[in-house]
């Protein structure tokens, strides 16, 4: 997913890393003289920049300009080489990683990121929670990281989103009691997610949706868990089916949607009963 991938989730993503580094490297009056100034073809230019002259606001943009994550991976790195307190530069990384569905690898960057630069923004601990949650890593160390990452922003849409498939997961292990904890946690989460699923947002439409849909499908399973029946199960499932914009097909849409292995078969089922019910309601 970045979400992901998540992020993401990732592609939005990136613009804010590179805009939030810029103003920390220059000051917020300075970007904006030097970014209205810049022509529409300065990422390309700076592609073609010798790597041994890029600053780091440079190299930030050469790799956040980047659609090859497996490349990018590699051209971060060599960034890292110059600049290894870069926070964002090591985000960067770690999100082309997650992009190229390379969980592992984005796990281990993002912890090594952890050795060399202390977090300004919940970026690098949501991240590392994403990137734990496909590769099914403790789920006391995902609790850890999401709520460390909301810490910086109680309200970020893809924090809360992380944490609620992090609570699901807890919901799923463990005693009874350790259960019923995660699910009010889930719930708490759930209640600030509400509105997330109609925000703006720069990814294109199905990966926003494979977003929706996921947490749609949290909210069944969260209600089958708690023997209890959620009101906004259906609505955000359709919302998400609704944002889908070529055929869906319930395997591939549950590959992005869900981070946990365990969770894809229920998820493809669940997506296939809604996307019959989504299109009596939407398509006429």
């Amino acid at each position: 997913m970045l979400s992901p991938t998540s992020i993401f989730r990732s592609r939005a993503l990136l613009a804010a890393l590179v805009i939030s580094a810029m103003i920390a490297l220059f000051g917020f009056s300075l970007f904006t003289a030097v970014f209205m100034s810049c022509s529409i073809s300065e990422p390309v230019s700076v592609l073609r920049t010798p790597q041994t002259y890029l600053t780091e606001a440079q190299w930030i943009m050469r790799v956040s300009a980047m659609e090859n994550h497996v490349q990018a991976s590699k051209e971060a790195q060599t960034a890292l080489e110059q600049y290894p307190g870069s926070e964002t530069l090591w985000n960067l990384k770690g999100i082309h990683e997650i992009e190229a569905r390379n969980f592992t690898q984005a796990l281990s960057t993002l912890k090594k990121a952890k050795t060399y630069v202390v977090p300004t923004t919940g970026t690098m601990d949501n991240n590392l929670a994403w990137a734990g949650l496909w590769t099914n890593a403790n789920s006391l160390s995902l609790q850890s990281q999401y709520t460390t990452a909301l810490n910086f922003d109680s309200s970020d849409c893809n924090i809360i989103h992380t944490g609620m498939w992090v609570e699901f997961k807890r919901a799923t292990e463990g005693t009874r009691v350790d259960r019923s904890r995660a699910i009010m946690r889930y719930r708490a989460l759930r209640h600030k997610y509400e509105g997330c699923e109609y925000r703006a947002d720069n990814r294109p439409a199905n990966e926003f949706a494979y977003e929706v849909i996921g947490a749609g499908f949290l909210d069944k399973e969260i209600g089958r868990l708690s023997l209890g029946h959620s009101t906004v199960n259906a609505r955000l499932l359709h919302v998400g089916m609704s944002k889908i914009t070529k055929s869906a097909n319930p395997v591939a849409i549950c590959a992005e949607a869900a981070p946990l292995a365990r969770s894809r078969a229920r998820c493809e089922q669940t997506v296939r009963t809604s996307n019959s019910v989504t299109k009596r309601v939407y398509v006429r």
